[in-house]
């Protein structure tokens, strides 16, 4: 007769842990549009629920997957972050793996400035700015296909943070050759990529003096004397006019007083005369 086991196999408790997981890293790159696959195997009793934790760049997280494996793909450097698997079947301790992925990408290249218009010798300033993961290795500018090597044409580098750089191209005492269009180039292991601008003159509006010749002088002052002249004329005449116009009134009024003096007059004779009679 056998012995009953003292131990109940139904009420046999495993405390949960990871009998395998991927990658074994605890950070893992890959490149942007490919394929991610990450996973967490854990062994306990009762059996655990896995889930899947995403941490971006801004420490966001949110809830992504439940289960085992997680596959992502055509991946962005938007997901780029920490990536955290937590078993837990609610009788022990929870576990938790957590994974570093980086997504690289090739350079995203853009200049800075909108538009460039500039006067022949003047001093221009160009920014172009250069993000990719990893970094871009070189930053190079060219016109007509060929790297720039004039001697007034100065290239600086600076590095903005940890993906992005700007390469500023100073152009001292542009000449009239260098108006062209420029390339700013960004490249790193996956590959390069480049931006445009058109340097564009401005034209100076040229001030041509008007030679005016000793003839044209004499006319001028000829026809200026004339004008004169018949402004004057004009003048006198207008005044001779008004002044006629007065005498006539005047003339006129004492022509009617005459009359009227010698009407009363006669009136008054002829009035005496028939008195005395």
């Amino acid at each position: 007769m056998k012995k009953k086991s003292k131990y109940n196999v139904d009420s046999l408790e495993v405390p949960p842990r990871f009998v395998s997981y991927f990658p074994l890293e605890a950070s893992i790159s890959y490149p942007e549009n490919f394929s991610m696959n990450l996973s967490c195997h854990v062994f306990a009793i009762p059996s655990v629920n896995i889930t899947w934790i995403h941490k971006d760049k801004n420490k966001q997280s949110k809830y992504i997957h439940y289960g085992e494996d997680l596959y992502l793909s055509f991946i962005q450097p938007s997901d780029s972050g920490l990536y955290e698997c937590i078993a837990s079947n609610m009788y022990h301790a929870t576990i938790s793996r957590a994974f570093y992925v980086t997504v690289q990408y090739s350079p995203r290249v853009l200049i800075l400035n909108e538009k460039t218009r500039n006067f022949l010798h003047e001093t221009i300033f160009v920014k172009c700015r250069v993000c990719s993961i990893p970094q871009a290795d070189h930053i190079y500018w060219f016109r007509h296909d060929q790297q720039i090597t004039d001697v007034n044409i100065h290239i600086k580098k600076q590095i903005i943070n940890d993906q992005c750089s700007e390469s500023i191209m100073e152009i001292v005492d542009i000449n009239e050759y260098q108006f062209d269009q420029y390339e700013c180039r960004g490249e790193n292991i996956l590959g390069h990529k480049s931006d445009y601008i058109y340097i564009q003159q401005i034209s100076k509006a040229r001030k041509v003096k008007q030679k005016i010749s000793t003839d044209e002088i004499n006319r001028n002052e000829r026809t200026a004397l004339l004008l004169n002249k018949l402004q004057k004329k004009k003048k006198n005449q207008t005044k001779t006019t008004t002044q006629s116009s007065k005498n006539l009134l005047s003339n006129s009024i004492k022509k009617n007083c005459s009359w009227w003096w010698w009407w009363w007059w006669l009136l008054s004779s002829f009035i005496y005369w028939i008195w005395l009679v």
